[in-house]
């Protein structure tokens, strides 16, 4: 006898974490010209489905997801962009499910100070081959780094002065995902909006930045609230 990948129960909570994040992102907050928008918390159903079910069915039903939001609005310039912006990009949001496993559990004070010591150093590191690049906005990347800085202070803060779950860095880590794919396609494929003597990198940082931080706090906010209550324990 073949085992199905997946339950007929799990199937049917992939279904309505679709349904449920697809109406709720067509509750915007504001929304951008050239894609992209501050939702009700849309990305929540399918980071609380990875979360509980783990990595799998979380991969599977974000990219899912991905498709029906490629369906009801895309905008495409190029196959590669559309591959990063809809599949791959919503599709980083099942990486929240590699810590479904460690749902209940607090993150150590000394793995927060490691990671955080890491983002420092990336973020100099960084700033030195911006300001070395003769064709990058010096005031843009100032900007750049400084906004950096602030939202991982304000994180680092967060996360140690709080008894922090492991599923609040499954949702870091699944938005970040979701950043990256669209950081790529912003910077690749929509240069051209940028403002002139504006580097395209720092840009498309600026502009994909100004609506995922936002989402990344509302979904932070609610999972954090979720798991408290031990919401995500419930009906396994």
């Amino acid at each position: 006898m073949v085992k199905r990948a997946f339950t007929s129960h799990e199937i049917a909570e992939a279904a309505i974490a679709i349904a449920l994040a697809y109406v709720l992102s067509m509750v915007k907050i504001y929304h951008l010209p050239a894609g992209g928008s501050v939702t009700a918390g849309s990305m929540i159903p399918i980071l609380f489905l990875a979360l509980r079910r783990g990595y799998k069915l979380g991969l599977v039903t974000a990219v899912l997801y991905g498709v029906a939001q490629l369906i009801e609005g895309p905008y495409i310039v190029h196959p590669v962009q559309l591959v990063l912006d809809y599949p791959l990009a919503f599709g980083a949001l099942g990486l929240a499910g590699f810590f479904a496993s460690r749902v209940g559990t607090a993150i150590s004070k000394k793995a927060i100070n490691v990671a955080f010591s890491m983002v420092l150093l990336l973020t100099a590191l960084s700033g030195l081959l911006w300001f070395q690049n003769p064709d990058a906005g010096t005031l843009g990347t100032v900007m750049m780094e400084i906004n950096i800085l602030i939202i991982v202070g304000a994180f680092y803060v967060l996360f140690v002065s709080l008894d922090i779950p492991y599923a609040l860095l499954g949702v870091v880590v699944g938005i970040v995902g979701r950043f990256l794919c669209h950081f790529l396609s912003g910077a690749i494929f929509f240069s051209e909006y940028a403002p002139e003597g504006m580097n395209p990198w720092v840009y498309s940082v600026l502009y994909n930045g100004s609506y995922l931080v936002p989402e990344l706090i509302i979904s932070g906010i609610l999972i954090y609230l979720l798991v408290k209550a031990h919401v995500l324990e419930l009906y396994r």
